[in-house]
């Protein structure tokens, strides 16, 4: 069932403020916008359709997942057995296309142990938009945890992350244990949505994703790249916000600076992290 949500879904979509950011905040968004119910609703609906599947990294279709899609207002549809996905009466506008939740039937475990997809699509006025690339959800297979005090973690395939548990924030999950896990996105199901001019040379998705910090909270990824950059290379984090990329349309900058040999990106020590699902390594 597809029903139209207000775009203020803190604790239950993603809802990220990371600290340290070169972008200024996010202006807070309207909490309450009319739903389909409401008498003023049709100015909340346009005349465009998205259609999409969702598929593991073995390209099995995932049914039953929910998918939104989130501008002035998020729709949500439950993915069909064949994977499939389809929004109807979608306005105008860059809109955010993310996985909601987690593939499967135990929640503390699905949560510890998947990612979510998130990307943008440019919607125009009367299109039928067909994604020609299946969302690609990614499975975490050994997250780190139970997890106290200070951590210095290698999350794996050059991601290593630092930050105290007992500073750390969560949105309620079922399970007492604190884990994290992150895998290797590949270069296939990088995004190609809100990038704002950087290129991606690397890719990390996170297990769980509403882990939250205001401060302390370090980031260290080396992507693998086949050759060193150059001192003067412009580099950053563009990290995966749920209401900053639907009311700016773009995925959330943090400020990263270059190792000297070239191959390595770090954010400060005094960075946030409030509930992030994709990190990507950017330059330009």
């Amino acid at each position: 069932m597809r029903r139209a949500l207000s775009v203020h879904l803190t604790g239950v979509l993603l809802y990220a403020w990371v600290g340290g950011c070169a972008l200024p905040p996010a202006p807070d968004p309207d909490p309450s916008p009319p739903t389909a119910d409401d008498d003023d609703a049709t100015s909340y609906t346009g005349d465009s359709t998205v259609t999409g599947t969702v598929t593991t990294t073995s390209g099995e279709a995932i049914a039953d997942l929910t998918i939104a899609l989130c501008g002035q207002v998020c729709l949500l549809d439950s993915t069909d057995a064949d994977g499939r996905f389809f929004f109807d009466r979608v306005l105008s506008g860059v809109m955010v296309l993310e996985s909601f939740a987690a593939p499967g039937d135990d929640p503390p475990a699905d949560a510890r142990s998947w990612t979510r997809f998130f990307d943008f699509v440019a919607v125009g006025e009367a299109e039928d938009i067909v994604l020609d690339r299946p969302l690609v959800v990614h499975r975490v297979e050994q997250p780190a945890g139970p997890l106290l005090g200070p951590q210095d973690l290698d999350l794996g395939g050059g991601l290593r992350v630092g930050f105290d548990v007992d500073d750390l924030g969560l949105l309620p999950v079922p399970g007492d244990d604190v884990t994290l896990g992150a895998t290797v996105i590949p270069e296939a199901d990088w995004p190609v949505g809100g990038l704002g001019g950087w290129t991606v040379v690397g890719a990390w998705g996170l297990a769980i994703w509403d882990l939250a910090a205001e401060d302390g909270f370090a980031v260290r990824a080396t992507p693998g790249l086949a050759q060193p950059l150059d001192p003067g290379t412009e580099v950053a984090f563009l990290v995966a916000d749920y209401t900053y990329g639907f009311v700016n349309g773009i995925f959330f900058e943090e400020a990263a600076e270059l190792s000297a040999d070239g191959l390595t990106w770090s954010t400060p020590d005094s960075g946030g992290l409030d509930r992030t699902t994709l990190w990507l390594a950017v330059i330009r």
